[in-house]
């Protein structure tokens, strides 16, 4: 009796599933809105699935975005650190390294130690770690992002993170921050972000309630050695309640890993 139940339950779920899609493959988006019919069914089939949404975060939320290549300008951590911080005399303290990413924290010798947070900007370009790329500086409760960008849109996986404690630097980190270039590609057929929604629902796994706190869309990279170019995805980032964060490519509504 119970399967039953959960059998019809699936069946009703997956029938306004389908007549959903339907609607957002056919009903056309063609002043860059969601209608509000459109994001009533959007909240409406995330509930189905155990997912909760602001249906507020939804408007004026499709758009188009354009591809962009990245390309990097040294092949590994070492030579990031050796053109930089070990050539301006500033890596005074303890490094630790990965292939795409460090962490440094600096010591009485360094001309980080003790630096407020408001000359971090400035540190970070007299050092040559911020000398030569376009970048967004973002607020953080713990300190400050400086992410890659283009565009106005930023590089999710590509930044560095300046950890503050009492108004003081106490450490940074940077990931993917190869010295890169960007070039521009051409303009990407996308997804709407309804499917891209419900793609994140159905591949909930998660048998508790989840909140979707924050939608953005900008670029990811993924990991990269060497002097490689690489064509950027870009990305719809889905924040929770839970502090978690997820990456869906605009161009099919996959997730990427």
């Amino acid at each position: 009796m119970e399967w039953n139940k959960i059998k019809t339950i699936l069946i009703v779920v997956f029938a306004v599933v389908n007549i959903f899609l339907f609607f957002v493959y056919y009903g056309g988006f063609d002043n860059g809105a969601l209608s509000d019919e459109l994001v009533a069914q959007t909240v409406e089939v995330l509930e189905l699935n155990n997912v909760g949404i602001d249906a507020r975060l939804l408007k004026n939320n499709y758009e188009s975005i354009k591809v962009c290549n990245v390309e990097n300008s040294y092949a590994n951590v070492k030579d990031v650190l050796d053109a930089t911080l070990y050539q301006n005399s500033v890596l005074s303290g303890e490094i630790d390294t990965t292939r795409h990413s460090f962490t440094f924290v600096p010591d009485e010798g360094s001309s980080f130690y003790g630096l407020p947070s408001s000359r971090a900007e400035k540190a970070l370009k007299e050092s040559g770690l911020l000398a030569d790329v376009s970048y967004r500086k973002e607020q953080a409760e713990d300190g400050i992002y400086f992410y890659l960008k283009f565009e106005g849109k930023v590089f999710f996986d590509s930044y560095i993170f300046v950890r503050t404690k009492d108004d003081k630097i106490v450490s940074i980190s940077a990931y993917n921050m190869l010295g890169d270039t960007v070039s521009e590609g051409s303009l990407a057929e996308t997804v709407s972000l309804p499917e891209i929604l419900i793609n994140f629902a159905t591949e909930n796994s998660s048998q508790s309630r989840i909140d979707i706190v924050g939608l953005r869309t900008g670029y990811y990279v993924g990991t990269r050695g060497e002097t490689v170019r690489v064509t950027a995805a870009p990305v719809w980032q889905i924040k929770t309640a839970d502090n978690k964060v997820f990456y869906y490519d605009m161009r099919n509504g996959d997730l990427l890993k």
